[in-house]
């Protein structure tokens, strides 16, 4: 039997770890986060007679969360890679917003999908796909190419996702109880042990195809 291209246990681990280190950084953070979301909030507010503002309001806001969803996880990324992050990095991929938006509406699509065939099927699409997404911030992949990619990673390890993913709900779940508090914990501690586990699951295709290679010469 192959071995495990990495073990849950480990990976949440990691994410603790790393959350410790860096929890002055992702505090300040998530607060600057929940300040733009609640000062747009109060913009739709102040300007609910005013459709059409609120409706680009309503934009901005799609358009800033998602830019903003990209860069925790290139923050994630990046300290896996052992560089330090900055508030700058919540911006960074804003170029790539159009190709995390497409891979978005597929992807979310396919699991709706699946989720409408008994259930069973939406959740192994979601967790076939779901690293389309660090494809696309990591190696700014177009949406097909990226959904095409994270299907090839996750092939063999999808009963292993499965349980990381479950214990990340679990743990989510737990910081919620907590009066919500505990999320600024949970949070970062699932966006680095998700960096983990997708960079080991992509070192070893990176590793398997320069060995098919070698052996094909």
């Amino acid at each position: 039997m192959d071995q495990p291209l990495f073990s849950p246990g480990e990976a949440i681990n990691y994410g603790w770890q790393k959350t410790k280190e860096h929890i002055a950084f992702m505090l300040a953070a998530m607060i600057l986060v929940i300040v733009i979301h609640a000062a747009l909030a109060f913009a739709q507010v102040a300007l609910e007679d005013e459709i059409f503002l609120v409706f680009l309001m309503m934009v901005a806001g799609l358009v800033i969360g998602t830019v903003i969803e990209m860069g925790f996880f290139k923050i994630a990324l990046k300290v896996y890679d052992g560089q330090e992050p900055d508030f700058n990095d919540l911006i960074a991929n804003f170029h790539l917003f159009l190709y995390y938006f497409a891979a978005g509406l597929l992807y979310g699509v396919m699991v709706l999908v699946g989720v409408l065939l008994f259930i069973i099927p939406g959740i192994i699409l979601a967790i076939q796909f779901y690293f389309a997404f660090y494809l696309i911030v990591d190696k700014a992949m177009g949406p097909i190419s990226a959904l095409e990619m994270a299907s090839k990673l996750s092939r063999g390890s999808r009963w292993d996702l499965f349980v990381f993913f479950l214990a990340l709900i679990i743990l989510n779940i737990i910081g919620a109880m907590l009066l919500l508090i505990g999320l600024f914990a949970t949070i970062p501690m699932s966006l680095f042990a998700t960096a983990y586990v997708y960079r080991k699951l992509l070192e070893a295709y990176e590793a398997h195809n320069t060995e098919s290679v070698v052996a094909s010469e």
